[in-house]
């Protein structure tokens, strides 16, 4: 979003990847110093998902993640699972 990339950036190259990436990592870092400090541990995929698409809303709703509207949550449930599936070590068989 154009307001919180003026946060973090003077810049108006949206399009370059360094910079995007620079200050994707910015903002998730203050973000999750924030969730750390409300909540007392540290963010799940869950609770990055939901600081990265609705950080206003969760912090209004406390950190409650039964409190997201139903699709935010459902979505938020996706992302964490396969995240979570992702670092499971793959049985291979031969």
């Amino acid at each position: 979003m154009p307001g919180v990339w003026k946060d973090y950036s003077r810049s108006k190259k949206y399009s370059d990847p360094n910079l995007a990436w620079r200050v994707a990592l910015r903002i998730l870092k203050d973000r999750q110093g924030w969730f750390v400090t409300a909540t007392g541990r540290l963010p799940s995929p869950f609770d990055l998902y939901i600081m990265w698409n609705k950080p206003g809303l969760y912090g209004r709703l406390d950190f409650n993640r039964k409190r997201l509207p139903h699709r935010l949550r459902d979505v938020a449930e996706r992302f964490e699972n396969l995240v979570l599936e992702m670092s499971q070590p793959k049985l291979t068989s031969k």
